[in-house]
């Protein structure tokens, strides 16, 4: 409240993962007076959020490291390709992976590659 008339938003930015986190649970609320300017801020963070009005839009929105599963899925890779790519286990990637399907309310990558497609995110 007292961060938005002014438009700060990098205060939260400068914190990283847990101001990232904090804006996060902050939207999980049932009712967040500052909803608009929270999405502003997670949009800021590099997170692909569907608008408002958007009839196909998310129940959820997605992190910055899911968008770059899913654009690599869209690439055609593997998810050893994914883990190599980014730097992670392919236990991670199909964690992410897994987590891409249930926001996206689909059940494949082809699906899910799809959908994406439709919202606008590849």
């Amino acid at each position: 409240s007292i961060a938005e008339p002014g438009g700060y938003m990098r205060i939260f930015l400068d914190t990283g993962e847990s101001g990232h986190a904090l804006i996060y649970a902050y939207l999980q609320q049932s009712n967040p007076i500052h909803k608009l300017y929270a999405i502003q801020i997670l949009k800021a963070f590099g997170d692909v959020l569907p608008e408002p009005n958007h009839p196909m839009g998310m129940p959820e929105s997605l992190t910055f490291r899911e968008i770059e599963v899913l654009r690599l899925l869209a690439e055609g890779c593997s998810n050893r390709q994914i883990a190599e790519r980014l730097i992670l286990s392919e236990g991670t990637v199909k964690y992410h992976v897994h987590h891409l399907l249930g926001k996206l309310n689909v059940e494949s990558r082809t699906q899910a590659l799809a959908r994406a497609k439709e919202l606008g995110l590849i």
